[in-house]
């Protein structure tokens, strides 16, 4: 496995031990918890500390719910970030990131930046997903119906058998079992190519125009330029929640933060230069 740099190890390392601490505080409150039950229930208490104990039963549920909702977070945080690590490959190098300088607007509080730029993310998230799933457009569709139809149709021929003065013309399918559609689509592109391919273009022509429809190069193209802005916002959201921490200010991380953000590091190929 790919070795983390050792201030990404470290961070790494205290992710894990927080979330380990809000286990262990969830776990003492529910024991308290118990502890006043019980001592409630078998009349050990003075009448006068009964409502002190109800007071700090609801303090205590509250301190439990609270921590286990920041374990949840912290501990999914850590899994993600732990999954990550095992998932590079070990031809890629882990190496630190140079630092993003994270500003708030003015007027604006840490909490409330953090917030802007999860809409952001949000946002391009969004977007990003949208490239991706974004047609071809019409024209390239119909130039590729044709090279379908004619693969198609090499697969519909039939095998035809001379062998010792016999003749048979078989069309069964050597790729597949039984005589399905695709089967069925193949004849019909051999028996007859050109009207076959026409009656697709006309199916293409009649589909509803989509709201993005992108070529192969411009996809290429948006989706790296879009991955790259999200990479800056996750970094410029990270930058701030450190921000927040040095100020003795808890601001959770997402779940499903950016590890590469989180972690502040980038992948390097063994041919890249140091940056």
């Amino acid at each position: 496995m790919t070795s983390l740099p050792s201030s990404a190890n470290a961070k790494l390392i205290r992710i894990q031990g927080l979330a380990t601490d809000s286990r262990d505080a969830a776990t003492s409150a529910h024991r308290r918890i118990t502890e006043i039950k019980y001592a409630l229930a078998t009349d050990e208490v003075k009448r006068e500390d009964v409502d002190k104990l109800h007071a700090e039963m609801e303090r205590l549920e509250r301190v439990r719910t609270d921590q286990n909702a920041r374990y949840s977070v912290l501990a999914g945080l850590a899994t993600a970030l732990t999954a990550w690590h095992r998932s590079v490959s070990p031809h890629v190098e882990i190496v630190m990131a140079k630092p993003v300088v994270a500003k708030t607007a003015r007027g604006e509080t840490i909490a409330d930046a953090v917030e802007r730029i999860r809409s952001e993310i949000k946002g391009r998230r969004s977007k990003l997903n949208e490239i991706r799933n974004a047609p071809r457009p019409k024209s390239a569709l119909k130039a590729m119906a044709k090279g379908y139809v004619a693969e198609l149709a090499k697969l519909g021929s039939p095998r035809v058998t001379t062998a010792r003065g016999t003749f048979d013309v078989s069309f069964a399918s050597e790729a597949a079992y039984g005589f399905g559609p695709r089967r069925v689509s193949e004849l019909l592109a051999w028996l007859d190519p050109e009207r076959f391919e026409k009656r697709i273009v006309e199916e293409i022509a009649a589909m509803p125009e989509p709201t993005l429809v992108l070529t192969d190069d411009e996809k290429a193209k948006m989706v790296a330029e879009t991955s790259e802005e999200l990479d800056r916002l996750e970094r410029v959201e990270e930058a701030l929640i450190e921000q927040a921490h040095a100020q003795g200010q808890e601001i959770l991380r997402r779940d499903n933060a950016s590890p590469l953000a989180v972690l502040g590091v980038r992948l390097r190929r063994s041919n890249e230069e140091a940056a």
